[in-house]
């Protein structure tokens, strides 16, 4: 187990810990990222898709995703979409009118509640 997760163990609990990043999509471009807390990457994997990749694998993941942008894109959405947990990977998807879509300058916020104990 990482040095991640054994720290936030003796934070949160013997079999629950949190972690969060936040990134700002960037259009057909990689995001910007930031805030990385036992997040290890965000990429754009396809259009309006963005792979999240965990430092450690867990039992069971469960995420939520606000977002903040500007006015013109407030109809834009972001939605949860494939959880690995072999692979330690999310899949979130940004959609525009109800179609994945690549937009500029939404950003997400992204909070993750690992489960790693029984």
């Amino acid at each position: 187990m990482a040095n991640f997760l054994k720290k936030m163990l003796r934070a949160y609990g013997p079999d629950r810990v949190q972690a969060s990043c936040q990134f700002t999509t960037a259009g057909t471009g990689q995001p910007s990222t930031f805030n990385l807390n036992g997040v290890v990457s965000v990429v754009r994997s396809g259009v309006g898709l963005y792979t999240l990749t965990l430092l450690d694998s867990a039992k069971e993941y469960h995420v939520s995703v606000s977002r903040q942008s500007t006015a013109a894109l407030a109809d834009n959405q972001a939605v949860i979409g494939t959880i690995n947990l072999q692979a330690k990977t999310i899949i979130i998807t940004v959609a525009s009118a109800g179609a994945a879509a690549d937009t500029t300058g939404i950003t997400l916020y992204v909070t993750i509640g690992v489960r790693v104990g029984n």
